[in-house]
């Protein structure tokens, strides 16, 4: 699963979705600000990551969260690789 968690207005997170649809790759997108939690949680993740919290934030999910891939921004290259990879399999 593949989600893309979003803020309003986002030039970079427009980029994403329309990657993701141009190529008809499945994938939701949530809204970063839907709630405290999610927005904190996204916060923490950055942090952790050591990296500026930079939208969208992109979750590539096999069901485990301890290889889940993510990442922050419009990344051409890693959109191409984990998710046309996925779905191929």
């Amino acid at each position: 699963m593949i989600t893309v968690y979003t803020t309003n207005p986002c030039s970079q997170c427009r980029l994403t979705k329309r990657w993701l649809e141009a190529r008809s790759i499945p994938h939701q997108v949530k809204d970063a600000n839907e709630s405290e939690e999610t927005a904190a949680a996204i916060r923490a993740i950055a942090e952790a990551d050591g990296v500026k919290p930079n939208m969208p934030y992109v979750v590539v999910s096999n069901g485990d969260p301890e290889t889940d891939l993510h990442w922050f921004g419009f990344i051409p290259s890693n959109l191409e690789k984990y998710t046309t990879e996925r779905k191929a399999a």
